[in-house]
């Protein structure tokens, strides 16, 4: 399946915590160290706009 590009960096890692790479809780505040509140931010804002289900059609699996 080929995504449509993601427009930048802070995109790729909310995606990435969406799909679990950065843990959850505490594990995820320390990987993403001084990014954290930023990327959590925009994790938040994706959920709220359903912004992953809508940009790349998928419900059940975050690429």
């Amino acid at each position: 399946m080929t995504l449509p590009p993601l427009a930048n960096e802070l995109e790729y890692k909310a995606l990435s915590v969406i799909r679990g790479d950065f843990g959850n809780g505490e594990e995820r505040k320390e990987k993403l160290g001084v990014d954290y509140q930023v990327i959590q931010n925009e994790v938040n804002k994706m959920y709220k706009n359903d912004f992953y289900i809508k940009k790349y059609k998928i419900r059940n699996k975050i690429y």
